[in-house]
């Protein structure tokens, strides 16, 4: 038996009017009628659709129960989705506000999360999918994530989301309003879902369906642009493939490049195509090329005019004129009309196009070999002086950014830890803090900035491989979480939590190591600012560090009072080659004797006269 696709829409906009805590909502029967539109087409779907509008909490239950219980398979996918008021009780229970709610008594006049997942896991049904675009939705994980159900972990959808489990996709964390714009007519989550399945630019790898991952890393990208609520993703109890949500309507990439491919060889065969454009465009089109949306429009427009010969030519020379452009290159005029080909030729076998002598008597003009090959060899040379070969043409030097700004600049946060990934251009990450903007606390992300995972759980003060394949975070008094390096995903582990660091005598200038998995602060700073001179630990638990001075390197300071994460408290540049604490003033000296000190709490300059003097070392 084939699989069934259930939907379950429910939009509440009106409520009980004495009820101030549950204003009149706008867009939930909108956002309803927008997704069972999606979902009900044959397109996109097809999901067998109950929409309830407007509707008291028992019927909301009642269809709720019967699909869950009584009619969903073990094959089957269940979409359950609301939009309307969300309201944790006294407890932090979420609850889905309907017509007929009333705060007062909020237990029994609303949709409880908690029984809705009650049933989710009595249910016969291996693939259920929840999304809530409602205010507080994040607290659903830990309604998910309780004793009875402890064999079940809440993690962020990994890299590669399971075909078989329990997903839950929210418009906010458990703290954050969601939001519905005045100039919008869907809520600002569900606006992003159905163009996202819609349009298909929730498909990032262009195979004409959009997975539960990839609507997640869709919603995140665009509700994080517009408003202040971060989207967030859980999945329970996953197993198999990926667990794809809709279709876009759209052949596959390769489907649809291979047509094009078709048609660009018979194209060639018929008509004269300067073979530049011919590959160009040909490469242009491969499947190991670059999968940006620039790009992909490129194989869409050519997709649409694949069956018309000359208006597939005229696209040919618009996009390679384009990719011309961006890289500088002159491009080829596109003639007024397209030469008439007597032969057809096959693409790979294109002979030199030949020219015959002129009808008229008059002599064809013929062009000297030797001043052929002069102005080959001076053509050459020019674009070897341009090039910057020769001595008197001087390249434009290239700024190399270290990788922590690249990916500050990428990602807008403040990096606390920045730990390189051995044979690869790669890092882990850890914030300073949580934005908005990117709501993680660990992730492991590329040289430019773009994110392979993230965790948007805890608060972890450092990183460390354990193993080519594991990765130790570790919080503050805590075992340390085992993360596998290549999803995201936590594994369980008996690593005990650390135990307190003795206190260090006075003079020690060594940092402790603060438990199993951490780094030492000295190893942080070196892999943010590089090698260090001096580095000497506080009472307070800061460090001093002064930079190893590097010929030819700009470095952003050459002395700092960093916190443990290697966050500058402040900073100071100059040629300094030591340095020494004395009670609270930090004395800089250059190989001279030359010299300055520096307030320690506030890193101001105070004017005092500077003894020579050496202190210890902390390497």
């Amino acid at each position: 038996m084939s699989e069934q696709r259930y939907a379950i829409l429910i939009g509440n906009g009106q409520y009980d009017p004495h009820e101030p805590k549950l204003p009149a909502l706008r867009c939930p029967p909108q956002d309803v009628a927008g997704l069972k539109e999606i979902l009900s087409s044959d397109i996109h779907g097809p999901y067998r659709v109950t929409d309830l509008v407007d509707q008291p909490s028992t019927a909301i239950k009642e269809a709720i129960y019967d699909v869950l219980l009584n009619q969903a398979g073990k094959d089957d996918i269940v979409l359950l989705y609301y939009s309307g008021h969300g309201k944790p009780d006294q407890h932090g229970d979420l609850h889905l506000a309907s017509s007929d709610t009333r705060t007062k008594f909020l237990p029994i006049t609303s949709v409880p999360v908690g029984t809705l997942g009650q049933w989710m896991r009595q249910s016969r049904c291996s693939r259920i999918v929840l999304i809530l675009d409602c205010c507080y939705s994040g607290a659903v994980e830990r309604i998910f994530t309780r004793g009875e159900v402890s064999d079940q972990v809440a993690q962020a959808l990994p890299k590669q989301v399971s075909g078989r489990g329990t997903y839950i996709l929210t418009a906010s964390t458990d703290v954050e309003m969601a939001e519905e714009k005045e100039t919008d007519q869907n809520g600002l989550l569900t606006k992003h879902i159905i163009a996202g399945i819609r349009d298909g630019g929730a498909d990032r790898d262009d195979d004409g369906q959009v997975s539960m991952n990839e609507l997640l890393a869709y919603v995140q990208e665009k509700v994080a642009a517009e408003g202040a609520q971060t989207p967030l993703g859980f999945s329970f109890s996953t197993e198999g493939g990926e667990l794809v949500l809709a279709r876009t309507g759209k052949e596959a990439r390769q489907q649809r490049v291979t047509q094009v491919r078709q048609a660009i060889h018979q194209l060639a065969a018929t008509q004269h195509i300067p073979s530049r454009i011919v590959w160009t465009i040909l490469e242009a089109i491969e499947p190991s090329s670059n999968h940006s949306l620039a790009r992909q429009g490129r194989i869409d427009r050519l997709y649409r005019k694949h069956g018309d010969a000359q208006a597939l030519a005229t696209e040919m020379y618009d996009i390679a004129r384009e990719l011309d452009n961006a890289a500088q290159n002159p491009p080829l005029p596109l003639p007024a009309t397209p030469a008439p080909a007597p032969t057809l030729v096959p693409i790979t076998a294109l002979p030199p196009k030949s020219e015959e002598p002129p009808s008229s008597g008059e002599k064809p003009f013929h062009v000297s070999p030797v001043l052929v090959s002069a102005l080959s060899v001076a053509a050459v040379l020019i674009l070897l002086v341009i090039k910057g070969v020769f001595p008197w043409s001087t390249p434009t030097p290239v700024i190399a950014l270290r990788p922590e700004v690249t990916i500050e600049k990428a990602l807008g946060i403040n990096i606390a830890t920045l730990l390189a990934l051995p044979g690869k251009d790669e890092f882990i990450v850890v914030p300073t803090e949580m934005t908005y903007g990117r709501p993680f606390s660990l992730a492991r992300v590329t040289a430019s900035g773009v994110v392979k995972w993230s965790v948007a759980e805890g608060f972890y003060q450092g990183v460390r491989l354990d193993s080519p394949s594991r990765l130790l975070a570790l919080s503050e008094g805590k075992a340390p979480t085992v993360f596998d390096l290549d999803t995201g995903r936590v594994i369980p582990s008996t690593i005990p939590a650390p135990q307190p660091a003795a206190p260090q005598e006075s003079g020690d200038s060594t940092p402790a190591v603060p438990g199993p998995g951490l780094p030492s602060a000295m190893d942080v700073v070196k892999k943010r600012y590089g090698r260090l001179s001096e580095f000497k630990a506080l009472p307070d638990g800061d460090y001093v560090v002064l930079l190893e001075l590097a010929p030819g390197k700009k470095r952003a300071f050459s002395l700092a009072r960093v916190s443990p994460q290697g966050k500058p408290q402040w900073s100071v540049t100059g040629p300094y080659t030591e340095f020494r604490v004395e009670s609270n003033l930090v004395v800089a000296t250059t190989s001279d004797g030359a010299g300055v000190a520096i307030d320690l709490v506030t890193g101001n300059l105070t004017g005092q006269s500077v003894k020579p003097g050496r202190g210890g070392t902390g390497r």
